[in-house]
């Protein structure tokens, strides 16, 4: 954006939804995570970014063996790692310098109470920072940096007024306010095959297979809060993630992620209308360990990860047929 629109970015979200909208049976007006319309994940530009391909033992995979994982697959049994991470881009590492994120105290999308443009609770604090962005020289690393810090001093003054102030009154005492920041990531898959075509989402399955589960693990199934698929781009699926979690007795958020156990990621697609039993196309399905030390690196609070994944699709010796005329 800087070197072809001479555009600085900046982020100010925030993370509360007004309390009148709690009384809409609709989940997007109060998720967790987000001001009542935009997931803070969603609205952050520092995503992470990773592409998922086939390795060069597959491109010469013969049918039998294609078949056998495909076999393995639909029972959760073990077959070969037939891809790789071919592209691994991480906000803030290399040569992607972070974009200042800041999240506002008592902020929601829209509102003259709580509203991030006119709402009055909020406005000096959005004010401060907009001024700050406004003010910025060109990306100069002293300044940027300076922003950076700024932002991020913002946001950690919002949690400590969400900490203290958000607490759960003397008629909602069953329930946790504070939870309403709990900072969420965003898991986008996009699905496509070698040749760039789209593989639409209901004609695949996406596992996370949890490993034998240890004392004090659990498996990251339970920190997925809501899924979505595209109505624009059916081949793309989106898991919301809660990845902290306000504790009351802890009096602090608590990293879930800590707590995930080691995992597969496993991800089946069908031919639509295919025989079942003996397919003519079929693809090669995925399957792919991480660690919870992996998974930290690549999943991160207020974050969206974008992960690209190329399926080979293969067809069966049955397909062609040569004969002699």
């Amino acid at each position: 954006m800087l070197e072809d629109y001479k555009v600085q970015e900046f982020v100010i979200i925030g993370t509360q939804a007004d309390p009148d909208w709690f009384e809409f049976p609709v989940r997007y007006a109060h998720e967790d995570g987000s001001d009542g319309v935009v997931r803070v994940a969603a609205g952050n530009l520092n995503f992470n970014y990773l592409t998922i391909e086939p390795n060069e033992e597959s491109l010469l995979l013969p049918w039998p063996a294609t078949v056998a994982a495909v076999q393995a697959a639909s029972v959760k049994g073990d077959f070969p790692a037939y891809y790789k991470v071919t592209t691994r881009s991480i906000a803030g590492s290399g040569a992607r310098q972070p974009i200042p994120l800041g999240i506002a105290w008592r902020c929601a999308h829209s509102g003259d109470k709580m509203g991030i443009v006119s709402g009055e609770e909020p406005r000096e604090q959005v004010e401060r920072m907009l001024k700050l962005a406004l003010e910025t020289p060109e990306r100069t690393a002293a300044a940027w940096q300076r922003a950076q810090a700024v932002f991020e001093r913002e946001t950690a003054k919002t949690y400590e007024d969400a900490r203290t102030m958000r607490k759960p009154g003397l008629f909602n005492f069953l329930t946790e306010p504070r939870n309403q920041y709990d900072p969420h990531a965003q898991i986008i898959f996009r699905l496509h095959d070698q040749d760039g075509s789209p593989i639409p989402i209901a004609n695949t399955d996406i596992f996370f297979v949890s490993e034998q589960t240890t004392k004090g693990t659990i498996p990251i199934q339970s920190l997925i809060e809501h899924t979505v698929v595209s109505g624009a781009a059916t081949n793309v699926i989106v898991f919301y993630v809660r990845l902290l979690k306000f504790e009351r007795r802890a009096k602090d958020w608590v990293d879930q992620l800590k707590s995930v156990g080691d995992f597969a990621l496993e991800i089946t697609a069908i031919e639509p209308a295919a025989p079942v039993r003996d397919p003519l196309i079929s693809y090669l399905p995925v399957r792919l360990p991480l660690t919870s030390k992996q998974l930290a690196t690549l999943i991160q609070p207020h974050r969206s990860t974008i992960i690209d994944v190329t399926l080979l699709r293969l067809p069966s010796p049955e397909v062609y047929h040569l004969i002699k005329s």
